[in-house]
């Protein structure tokens, strides 16, 4: 392979020699003149950290109020006590209007009687019916029996009698008339040969004709009978006792049928009606318990603060206002009573000041409203984890003598801790020391020497803050160091 250099040949060799001869001075120990570059001269001296965090003068011993009525909804204030006031154990702090819940459980417990009287009606009831179905039954089986004998009787014997009686009451008829006509038809050929008067002939025929008109009227009514009882009464008859029978062989089916269903039906019926008195009774139970609970009086002694207290943070469902017509949500906290002492300060931690807020760590706390009263504090717990806002509960035991009668639960203040205290710690400025791009759990500075020339020295860190490190290796006291990176 042939190698061509162009015209930039040189430019790029000497680009390469230069490269190599920076990088092989970078891997040499040696000292080098300091450029013009700010210094800082190590020097013993006391170090302190201190953590300042924001917090609240709490009691101890808080009681919250609220009505836990269980049943009754409307709790309407009629007079309470106001936000700030002392008061004493057993003492009338909210008056509820109590008219509306006075009604309903005294109509509630008018209808717990009427509801036990159902329930006695409604077991004789249920006694009485599984007593008279043996009964029904029976009845029912014996009208169904009566029934088809009825119509059997009729089938077999009354419809064939009574048809024969009708075609023998128009044939008596028949023959009746065919008496009367021989009866006449002789008389009058009689007649004819005798002697007798005219006159007594006259009456005679004449009755003769009579009972011949009558004879043929009976005929035709007889007629007229025997074709309604045979195409109508008889068949009547017959349809009705089938129906009859039909009907008594459906209501024992529908006994049958309705036998076990209907003792089930009234004793179900029995059971709700139990069950609906035994609710009630349940409800004005509550409702009983809950006018007890609308007499809200004072548990112990201490100050009225309108609301409840969390993590610090007061709120108040009532909107600070407890004023006659205005309303209590059943379960939330109106109204806690509070105890002067003993109090403590609670305070919210940054995750960064974690590590810091040991137990016993010692500080002060200093009050907004009374900025010269400085209080002994103590950290006395930390929470293990962290609040929506990603900070930690922290709680501050604090010394209040006589000096601080003033502050009350509520208040604010300043906690001012101190995590870290030495009288002889060596430290340097934080923008003086640097970390090694190899392994960052190293740290180095550039020493300063008398010559002006500075040369990197690996060190030991110990606490910090913002702008201040120590150095527990490394820097000796007199020390000269560059506060920035040459």
């Amino acid at each position: 392979m042939t190698l061509r250099i162009s015209h930039g040949a040189p430019l790029i060799c000497a680009i390469l020699t230069l490269a190599a001869s920076s990088s092989w001075a970078a891997d040499q120990p040696a000292a080098a003149k300091s450029p013009s570059k700010s210094t800082h001269q190590v020097k013993k001296g006391p170090f302190k950290i201190e953590v300042k965090l924001d917090g609240v003068f709490e009691a101890r011993e808080m009681t919250p109020l609220s009505v836990d009525a269980e049943a009754w909804t409307k709790l309407t204030v009629l007079e309470a006590v106001a936000h700030g006031t002392r008061v004493e154990a057993g003492q009338t702090l909210v008056s509820l209007d109590h008219e509306d819940i006075d009604t309903t459980i005294a109509d509630l417990e008018a209808m717990q009687k009427l509801s036990e009287l159902a329930i006695q009606l409604a077991r004789a009831e249920l006694k009485s019916a599984e007593a008279e179905l043996p009964v029904d039954l029976a009845a029912a089986e014996r009208a169904k029996r009566v029934a088809e004998e009825d119509l059997k009787r009729f089938l077999e014997k009354t419809r064939p009698l009574s048809q024969r009686s009708a075609e023998f009451a128009l044939k008596s008829a028949q023959q009746r008339l065919e008496y009367q006509l021989e009866e006449l038809k002789q008389l009058e050929k009689m007649y004819q040969a005798d002697d007798l008067t005219e006159e007594t002939e006259e009456i005679i025929l004449k009755r003769a004709r009579n009972d011949v008109e009558q004879a043929n009227f009976f005929l035709e009514t007889a007629r007229s009978r025997t074709q309604e009882t045979l195409e109508v009464t008889l068949p009547r008859e017959e349809t009705q006792l089938k129906d009859a029978a039909r009907r008594q062989e459906l209501a024992l089916e529908h006994i049958k049928a309705s036998m076990p269903l209907s003792p089930d039906r009234l004793r179900l019926t029995l059971e709700k009606s139990v069950l609906d008195h035994q609710q009630a009774a349940e409800r004005l139970k509550k409702l009983k318990k809950d006018r007890e609970a609308m007499a809200v009086k004072a548990p112990t002694a201490g100050i009225v603060y309108y609301g409840h207290c969390e993590h610090g943070r007061w709120s108040d469902s009532s909107g600070g206002k407890l004023t006659r017509g205005s309303s209590i949500s059943p379960h939330a906290v109106f109204m806690t009573i509070v105890k002067e002492r003993p109090i403590f300060v609670r305070a919210s931690a940054a995750e960064k000041d974690l590590r810091r807020l040991k137990k016993d760590t010692a500080g002060y706390a200093v009050s907004v409203a009374f900025p010269d009263l400085k209080l002994p504090a103590k950290v006395e717990s930390v929470a293990a984890v962290p609040t929506a806002d990603r900070h930690f509960d922290a709680r501050f035991s604090i010394e209040a003598g006589d000096d601080a009668q003033a502050l009350l639960p509520g208040m604010t203040c300043h906690v001012t801790l101190v995590a870290y205290r030495k009288s002889d710690a060596v430290t340097i400025p934080a923008s003086a020391l640097f970390t090694d791009d190899a392994d960052e759990r190293k740290h180095y500075v550039y020493r300063v020497g008398a010559d002006g020339t500075h040369q990197r020295a690996d060190v030991t860190t110990g606490e910090r803050t913002d702008d201040k490190v120590e150095i527990t290796q490394g820097l000796l006291e007199g020390d000269t160091i560059l506060t920035e990176k040459p």
